[in-house]
């Protein structure tokens, strides 16, 4: 259910990409820029020389591009999931899929109702509430899931 939400939104796509290498060849290329460790914390502090962060199976990987100190872009948000297999005698085809972790956008909305269900009822309860500040207080928290909202878009297009 999550997954059809996200793909809705479109937060998560399919992808598939054909390329003019052996499997092998690509499998090592795979294997050469794909720094093969779990999460860290502090992964922008490393002096590793890869690309991608991820993991990596016979025929298929998940990966994303390593955070660094000062970047500008969000790329790093966006996983590319995918299978490889050889087409022909010397295409690789990959297809998978490129999303954001199914966990961020659940975090985003957990925080924003920690800070705006209180406000609400606050302002729903009081004796004097106006009306407008009830409509800006939704008015700013919609503004503000739409930024996220963007930033998570924007990540899944610098992805591909």
């Amino acid at each position: 259910m999550l997954e059809d939400i996200l793909r809705k939104i479109k937060l998560k796509q399919d992808i598939s990409i054909e390329i003019p290498l052996s499997k092998a060849q690509f499998k090592t290329r795979l294997h050469e820029s794909v720094d093969v460790r779990k999460y860290n914390l502090f992964e922008q502090f490393s002096s590793s020389e890869k690309v991608f962060i991820g993991e990596l199976s016979d025929d298929g990987f998940k990966i994303r591009p390593v955070k660094k100190i000062f970047q500008n872009n969000l790329a790093y948000l966006s996983w590319f999931t995918g299978n490889y297999d050889m087409r022909g005698s010397d295409k690789t085809f990959v297809s998978g899929e490129i999303s954001v972790s199914k966990y961020f956008p659940i975090l985003i909305l957990i925080i924003m109702l920690l800070g705006y269900v209180p406000a609400i009822i606050t302002l729903t309860f009081s004796s004097n509430m106006d009306t407008i500040v009830g409509f800006l207080i939704f008015f700013h928290g919609l503004v503000m899931l739409s930024i996220f909202y963007f930033i998570l878009r924007r990540s899944i297009n610098l992805g591909k």
